[in-house]
């Protein structure tokens, strides 16, 4: 807390910001201390792995934005593991971390129950882990990528107080410490009318944009499945009057069905299959799962119907242009890879890609990467 000091009218703020600088220099070394000694991180710090984001000093986990419910016990263990992603956390460490007053077969009970509720939490399993690697008969590893983001008060600076290089601990005198108080008044009552009409004109625009916003048409929205199941994906026909959509109904396998844009249920259009875009105005492409063992298929056919014909048996997605170039996602044991036009590579990557579409005019191709197996969260590419 900082001391009380009291200035005559005039006088600058120099040793004010003197004695601020040595104290936050105090404060942020003792804090320094305290986290190497304790493994805390600094406050406000937050880890972010696959879809997950961790506050490591509330406890507060979400999941795509989205805050989901973690356990005192669970909490501290994914935090020690955080500390030290890569390395392994052995259990004699948790034990004296975490459960120290315990007999050697409570905290055995006690942590296995909590790494199961930890891993439930995190979808995560011991057999095929995402996130926590059970080493056995010796601790635990986090093996997933991770990322740590400072957050920062508003208004405050992380390094203040801080002196940069070749200044001393103490700072110079700041700018306005040194401007006396008259001229500052003067100053600012030279700039307040030029202010005061930028303020009302960005107020009259702001109404003005208001305004226009009631006079559209409001967004509406019509209900086109009534089924119990789940559709996997929809696109509208290239002329814009009707809807292709996958759709698994009553735990069935997924179909493809058309619909008009306001009409409802709607034909299938094949037995199982999946949406994959429009080689042509007359023509939709789908996947089809066929041979032993079993793999997709890319196919297209005609609306009017006739016999469907293979365009690739590599493709693990794709789409096409408005003029009818084809772009695909293909995969090895080591990489997934873009193909524009397919057999051209533009893209590697050892990450899973997948929702492949192609801009309107042809010139780009949009994707997702997910960076760790086995998760759905990823970045748009």
């Amino acid at each position: 807390m900082l001391p009380d000091i009291i200035y005559k009218k005039g006088k600058n703020f120099t040793e004010l910001n003197r004695v601020q600088n040595v104290l936050l220099t105090n404060h942020h070394s003792h804090m320094d201390k305290r986290g190497v000694v304790e493994g805390i991180p600094a406050p406000g710090r937050e880890a972010r792995f696959g879809s997950f984001a961790l506050n490591l000093q509330t406890g507060e986990l979400r999941k795509h934005g989205v805050r989901v419910r973690l356990q005192g016990k669970p909490f501290q263990i994914l935090r020690a593991l955080l500390e030290r992603p890569g390395r392994v956390v052995t259990r004699e460490e948790l034990r004296n971390r975490l459960w120290a007053s315990d007999s050697l077969a409570d905290f055995e009970s006690r942590l296995n129950t909590a790494m199961n509720r930890l891993r439930i939490t995190l979808g995560d399993s011991a057999e095929n882990p995402i996130y926590v690697e059970t080493i056995s008969r010796l601790g635990y590893r986090f093996v997933a990528p991770i990322e740590r983001i400072q957050e920062q008060a508003a208004g405050i600076d992380e390094h203040a107080g801080e002196p940069t290089q070749g200044e001393s601990a103490v700072r110079p005198e700041t700018e306005f410490g040194d401007f006396p108080l008259g001229r500052m008044r003067k100053a600012a009552r030279k700039y307040w009318a030029p202010a005061l009409v930028l303020a009302l004109g960005a107020a009259l625009a702001i109404v003005a944009f208001q305004a226009h916003r009631s006079s559209e048409r409001p967004v509406s929205f019509r209900q086109l499945t009534f089924q119990k199941g789940f559709a996997t994906g929809a696109r509208f026909t290239p002329d814009g009057k009707d809807i292709v959509y996958s759709a698994g109904w009553n735990g069935g396998a997924t179909h493809l069905y058309l619909t008009g844009a306001a009409e409802s249920g709607g034909r299938e259009l094949s037995g199982e299959a999946r949406i994959a875009g429009f080689p042509s105005s007359q023509e939709i492409g789908f996947f089809t799962m066929s041979g032993k063992p079993p793999k997709w298929l890319l196919e297209a056919e005609a609306y009017d119907g006739g016999a469907p014909h293979i365009v690739s048996e590599r493709a693990k997605d794709a789409d096409w242009s408005r003029n009818g170039r084809l772009a695909v996602i293909t995969a090895d044991a080591s990489y997934y890879s873009i193909e524009y036009p397919a057999g051209q590579i533009i893209y590697r990557s050892d990450a899973r890609l997948d929702d492949l579409r192609v801009s309107p005019g042809g010139e780009r191709v949009a994707f997702v990467e997910h960076p760790v197996p086995g998760d759905d969260a990823g970045r748009v590419m």
